[in-house]
């Protein structure tokens, strides 16, 4: 499950929902009650989920909102209702609007809203609104599976024990890194460090030279511009994806011991080393600063 096969297939399904080139899960249907909306001359849009580890509880819901050539629909106000979906019904359980954050790699961005997904099993959205040039869009509903436990840490617990590389004296950091500029203080600390030093930590897992999905540079890019404004608050650091910093393959120690085959992830963790936030993909500044002020000591 962890070898390259596996890893591959599914950062390249995230990078595709990331660009716009895809629609949604093949499995995602309409909900049992209705089926989705074909009003007038309504643009047709399609849902692609971009969130591949959902999971009962706090979920950053996050998907793109695509036209008929597959590109990206931005800055559409949004509302999306939630159903839990039992038999040949579907019970509304919770309401939301989305918002849209872009993505410093061109032609890529997310629409994101918080959910509390109570209950593991099939679960079924509503995405209504307008586009950004003012047209109603038809009625989307579409299906997804939500699981009794993410893969990967959940918000509320404690990550595994993870000593991930750290740059030594004289060592080379391409040895553990394979940003095309990377910041030495980012491999200054492993992950059990960080929890016990008493500040909140930011953990970025990607791997900017052998990213799948291409958004790990530009993640990388937004994490560097907040630690040169919080570094001195908290703790940054980033963990590469895959044991070689040559090529693709095997996963690292610590994606494996954290249980995530995507990337990239960004985990907030608090100052007691409580995962508070996790965002697969896509993340911006726009969206990670406002998490960050939220733990602030």
């Amino acid at each position: 499950m962890n070898r390259l096969p596996r890893s591959r297939r599914l950062v390249a399904l995230v990078a595709f929902l990331l660009t716009g080139c895809v629609p949604a899960s093949p499995a995602a249907q309409p909900p049992p009650p209705t089926a989705a909306g074909t009003a007038g001359d309504a643009p047709p849009v399609e849902i692609a989920i971009a969130s591949s580890d959902l999971a009962v509880g706090k979920e950053r819901f996050a998907f793109a909102l695509l036209d008929e050539a597959k590109d990206l629909l931005p800055d559409a106000d949004l509302a999306l209702t939630f159903f839990r979906i039992q038999g040949d019904k579907a019970l509304q359980a919770a309401q939301a609007k989305a918002h849209y954050y872009a993505s410093p790699l061109a032609g890529a961005g997310l629409y994101v809203a918080p959910v509390t997904f109570e209950q593991a099993g099939v679960w079924g959205l509503e995405v209504a609104g307008r586009l950004a040039d003012g047209r109603t869009m038809a009625t989307q509903r579409i299906r997804f599976t939500v699981a009794g436990h993410p893969a990967g840490p959940a918000v509320g617990e404690t990550p595994p024990p993870t000593t991930n590389p750290v740059l030594a004296a004289g060592q080379d950091i391409r040895e553990i890194s394979t940003d095309p500029q990377p910041d030495p203080e980012l491999y200054a600390m492993t992950v059990d460090q960080a929890r016990a030093s008493g500040r909140p930590t930011l953990v970025l897992m990607a791997t900017p030279g052998l990213c799948q999905s291409k958004i790990c540079q530009p993640v990388m890019g937004e994490v560097k511009a907040l630690k040169a404004r919080w570094q001195d608050k908290m703790n940054f650091i980033h963990v590469e994806v895959y044991r070689s910093m040559a090529e693709p393959g095997e996963l690292s120690a610590t994606m494996q011991a954290w249980g995530l085959s995507t990337e990239p992830w960004v985990y907030l963790l608090d100052k007691k080393g409580r995962v508070v936030a996790r965002l697969e993909g896509s993340a911006s500044v726009a969206e990670l600063e406002p998490l960050l002020q939220a733990l602030d000591p």
